[in-house]
Formats: structure tokens, sequence, C-alpha cells
């Protein structure tokens, strides 16, 4: 039985690897399993919200993706002895994949069981993301090359690698300010005014319903990338703060009213140009330090003590 030592199993997982196993025979069982943030454990009672299920032996699939399953699985000794076992290489991820890939090569009856037997931990200092990823990649397909034909050999890392071209960023909108990978995409929604503007009031009903407060997702792939965003655009408060971000869109593509208003204000000394007004209507879009010194130098600004 393996597995890692920050996943939560859960309390009947043993005696279902047992059962199937008995039932099927088979040499090698993987399971499904539920994805889970933090530093505590997961609630029992809380409904399962990120579920992944894994084919089982698609051999041809898993030259891409590990549809195989996790490293959560139930080995027979003998198969063990007969595969030597998982490679050693130090600091190079996505060994269980590179296992399941040469059992089901060579012949292994490898089942994945439907059903989640464990809660996945998602961790920034995880192996799966502290670890080179092209690394990873290569060594999964070590099996398949030993496997095929010389000649196929450049056709297979080929296929393989422009898959995972595809997946860390082509399908992802294109960004000047950084390169865009799976996680840079995620970051840009997590770190938005109007995510964080309303993080406490999810953290608040998380505890309210014994959830733990939400922590950064960890992604690795577009796929993966795309569905935590679409989660939080289809979220309560990401759909509250909506049209806070049309008028911010709006002030962006118009400069000009609210930058003829400044002046006008100033010009005159009436209150309407408080620092209340100008600087929640400036600050936010950069126009702050450049109006202000059009309206110092008008000599009519009424606080400019207020000002940074």
């Amino acid at each position: 039985m393996f597995m890692d030592d920050d996943d939560v199993a859960q309390s009947d997982e043993i005696s279902v690897f047992m059962q199937v196993a008995l039932h099927t025979g088979a040499d090698i069982l993987t399971c499904s399993m539920e994805r889970f943030s933090g530093t505590e454990p997961p609630s029992v009672d809380q409904p399962p919200r990120n579920i992944q299920v894994f084919l089982g032996p698609a051999v041809a699939a898993g030259a891409f993706r590990n549809v195989f399953g996790p490293a959560n699985a139930l080995v027979r000794r003998s198969a063990l002895h007969s595969l030597g076992g998982f490679s050693e290489d130090y600091g190079v991820g996505f060994e269980d994949w590179e296992f399941f890939a040469r059992a089901a090569l060579q012949g292994f009856h490898l089942e994945s069981i439907p059903r989640r037997l464990f809660w996945y931990r998602m961790s920034p200092r995880g192996m799966s993301a502290s670890t080179d990823p092209n690394a990873a990649r290569l060594r999964v397909m070590q099996p398949y090359l030993q496997a095929a034909p010389a000649p196929l050999r450049d056709l297979l890392l080929y296929a393989h690698g422009t898959y995972h071209t595809w997946q860390c960023g082509a399908a992802l909108p294109f960004s000047h300010t950084h390169p865009q990978t799976p996680q840079a995409f995620v970051d840009d929604y997590w770190q938005s005014a109007s995510w964080r503007s309303t993080r406490i009031f999810r953290n608040i009903f998380s505890r309210f319903r014994g959830r733990p407060k939400e922590a950064r997702p960890i992604v690795h792939t577009t796929a993966e990338a795309w569905e935590v965003v679409n989660r939080m655009q289809q979220s309560i408060s990401w759909n509250i703060t909506g049209p806070f971000r049309a008028l911010r869109r709006l002030l962006r593509r118009h400069r000009w009213p609210l930058y003829a208003f400044v002046l006008v204000a100033a010009y005159f000394g009436r209150p309407l140009a408080t620092p209340i007004y100008v600087r929640a209507g400036l600050t936010e879009f950069g126009y702050c330090q450049h109006c202000l010194r059009r309206a110092r130098r008008l000599g009519r600004c009424k606080a400019p003590a207020l000002w940074p």
C-alpha cells in the first residue's frame, strides 16, 4: 500500500481496496481522489467539490496525461518486485505515473476504482509544484520510448511536447506584463481587487460551514487553470463586484470627463473637489499625481495637504 505523507485517507480506503483486489485479481489498484488545500484536515461532512476520476489502463492516453491513477495505490508484492519498484530520479516528480505506465506496457493488470478513497492535498511546497515539469514529463516518456521502435521514438517525443506546450500556455489569454503560464493566469484573478475585496466575507461564510480559509489555488495545466477561473467567475462574490469592474473599464476608456471634473472643481474651489472624491476616482487609474500638479499650478486646490 502506497500513500503520500500529506494526503488524508478515508475510513474505508483499505477495506475497499482489498474487496476490489479479491474480486478483480488486479496487480495494481488505484482510485479516485478529492483535492483540498490548507494545513487543516478536510471535513468529512462537507460535500465533495473537486473530484478527479482516472481511466485506468489506457496506455495510449497515458503518454500525455496520468490516466492511470495517483500515488495512493495498492500493488501486489510480486508485481512490484518484477517491475523493479519505482525508478530513482532525485528531485524529479511523476514517479507514480512512470511506474504505472511501465506496468501497463508490460502487461500487468491495472484497474482504477471510480470512487474517491482519499483527499489529495494541493500545496505550493509539494513535489509536483516544486520540481521541473519538463524533466518530470521526460521521465514519464521513458517506458514508452523503451517499448516503441527506434524510428518512432522522435514522433512520440514530438507528440508529447506538442500536447504539453498547448496545455501549459498556448490556450491562455496573452499578457504583456509577464509570461502567461497557467499559474500566472489564475494568480491574476486571485490577486485582483474584485476577489481580494470580498475574501473576508467568503472566509467568514466558510468558517460558519466548518470549512478552512481559502488558499491560493495551485494549478499545473491550462485545463486546471480554466477550471479554477470559471469557478471564480461563477461565484456570487465575483458577480457582486461586476458593476465596479464595468465602471472601472468605462473610466479607463473615457478619461476626459474625470480629468475635466478635477480641473474645473480645483479652479473654482468648489466643495465638490474634496479629497474623497478625487482620491477615490483618480488613485485607482493613475491620474492623481498629474491632476494634483495641474491643480496646484492653478493655485486653487483647497486641500493639498491630504494628498501624498
